[in-house]
C-alpha cells in the first residue's frame, strides 16, 4: 500500500466566490480554469464567482465546480513541491471520486470535468424529490437504529462516512419516520434529491452510457473508490466505481480503513469534514489540508 493519500471532498462544500482567489495569485490555478471553460463550452467561473448562491448550489453546477477547484489546489500543490512523496493513492467523496481519478491519471482533467457536469446534470434530472439525512452515530445501537430504520422503511444508507456518521436517503416522508426510530442527533441535508439511493435508479442507465462513451486508463497511481472503498490501478475498475456511486451508498468507512496503514495525507479543496469523519485517528498519521485559503496564504506562483 502507498506511503500517502490524496483525499478530495464531495458535494456540499461549494460557496460562492470559489476558486477566485487562487486563480488571481495562481498561473496554475488560473490556466486550470481557462481549460474548464474550453471543455464545458460555457463559463462556470461566471457562476462559482458571482452572487446567485442557488444557481451555484443546482447540482449540475456544484459538482464540476467542486471538482475544478479540488483539482486546481492539487495542481498548485505540485508545483510549489515537486519532490512530493511519489507513492500515492487518491479518493473522493461522492463527486470527489471524480477529482480523485483525474488525480491519479485514471482520467484527464478535461474528460473529468465534462463527466462531473454530465453527473450532476442526469442527478437533477431524476423524477421525484426526496432528501437526505445526516445521522451522529454515539454508539452501535444508534448504527442498528439506522439499519433497521433502511430497511423497515424503505429508505437507504447513502454513506458510512466512518464511526460517527450515517447519511439515509429517500422520501421526505420516510426520514422524518426514520429521525422518530433514531435515538440520536439528526441533521436533514439541503438537497433537491435523495442521492445515493434507489431514487436514483431511473437515471442510471444515461450514467451507465456516459461512462461508457469515457476513457479510462489503467495507472501507476492507486484509486480507492468512493464506492467500493477497494484499491485499484484499473481504469476498468474506476470507471465501474464511478458507476456504481449513483446509487450505491459511499463507503468513506472502508477508504478510512484503506488509509490505516499510511504515514500521511493531504486533503485538497474545501475538505475539512473529510478529516473529521476519522476520529479517532491513530496519532502517528498526520493530515494536511490544502485549500484555497492554505494556498492563497503562502504567496504567488
Amino acid at each position: 500500500m502507498a506511503d500517502v493519500f490524496w483525499w478530495f471532498p464531495g458535494q456540499g462544500t461549494q460557496k460562492l466566490g470559489m476558486g477566485r482567489a487562487l486563480a488571481e495569485r495562481s498561473t496554475v490555478a488560473a490556466a486550470l480554469f481557462d481549460e474548464m471553460r474550453e471543455a464545458l463550452g460555457f463559463d462556470l467561473t461566471a457562476i462559482m464567482w458571482g452572487d446567485d448562491e442557488a444557481e451555484l448550489t443546482a447540482t449540475q453546477n456544484a459538482q464540476p465546480a467542486i471538482v475544478a477547484v479540488a483539482v486546481a489546489c492539487l495542481r498548485v500543490w505540485l508545483s510549489r513541491n515537486p519532490e512530493h512523496d511519489t507513492s500515492v493513492w487518491a479518493a473522493g467523496h461522492s463527486i470527489g471520486a471524480i477529482a480523485a481519478a483525474i488525480a491519479s491519471e485514471h482520467l484527464t482533467f478535461v474528460e473529468g470535468i465534462r463527466l462531473a457536469r454530465r453527473r450532476g446534470e442526469i442527478m437533477a434530472e431524476a423524477p421525484g424529490t426526496g432528501g437526505m439525512l445526516a445521522v451522529i452515530v454515539r454508539s452501535e445501537e444508534t448504527r442498528a437504529q439506522c439499519d433497521a430504520a433502511a430497511a423497515d422503511l424503505g429508505v437507504d444508507i447513502a454513506a458510512r462516512n466512518g464511526n460517527h456518521q450515517i447519511v439515509l436517503s429517500g422520501d421526505k416522508a420516510l426520514l422524518e419516520q426514520a429521525r422518530g426510530m433514531i435515538d440520536a442527533r439528526t441533521v436533514p441535508l439541503t438537497v433537491s434529491h435523495g442521492f445515493h439511493s434507489r431514487l436514483m435508479t431511473p437515471v442510471q442507465p444515461a450514467w451507465d452510457e456516459i461512462i461508457a462513451a469515457t476513457t479510462f486508463t489503467d495507472s501507476t497511481i492507486g484509486f480507492v473508490g468512493s464506492a467500493t472503498g477497494e484499491l485499484t490501478l484499473s481504469g476498468a475498475a474506476v470507471a465501474d466505481d464511478l458507476r456504481l456511486g449513483l446509487c450505491h451508498p459511499v463507503r468513506w468507512d472502508k477508504v478510512i480503513s484503506q488509509a490505516t496503514s499510511a504515514s500521511a495525507g493531504f486533503v485538497f479543496g474545501p475538505g475539512k469534514a473529510l478529516i473529521n469523519f476519522w476520529k479517532p485517528r491513530p496519532p502517528e498519521i498526520t493530515i494536511d489540508l490544502i485549500d484555497e485559503a492554505a494556498l492563497v496564504a503562502q504567496g504567488d506562483n
